[in-house]
């Protein structure tokens, strides 16, 4: 028997958000356990080292561009290396002329799963 319950634990700004609403993070039971294991099976050393891998050749293809600029907001580079390594990792197609919409719509799911008005609703 388990102690802990994770079905409606998580706020609804948080499940509407950032878990997902039916997300793996609100389910207890052989139905957590199931979807725990497809999301674990991704998490192998071997894929955990190509996702950094991927992450490394994200920053270093990003250099070239910021040797060319005045001036580079560290921070928003992230989102960009980060979206465009998850996503190939991930294998969700990413087109070229997607990418800025894609990683902001990620970073502001991430920032915004905490706040309220504004910020929860652009997240």
């Amino acid at each position: 028997m388990e102690k802990f319950a994770r079905k409606g634990a998580a706020p609804k700004r948080l499940q509407k958000t950032l878990l997902g609403e039916g997300g793996v993070q609100g389910t207890d039971g052989a139905v957590h356990r199931h979807r725990k294991q497809m999301f674990m099976n991704l998490m192998s050393s071997e894929r955990v080292e190509q996702l950094a891998d991927l992450v490394y050749q994200q920053w270093l293809d990003r250099v070239g561009d910021w040797e060319a600029s005045d001036r580079i907001v560290l921070f928003d580079e992230a989102h960009d290396v980060l979206c465009r390594a998850v996503c190939e990792w991930s294998g969700v197609p990413l087109e070229a002329e997607k990418v800025a919409l894609r990683t902001h719509d990620l970073a502001a799911m991430i920032d915004g799963s905490g706040g309220v008005g504004p910020r929860h609703w652009r997240g």
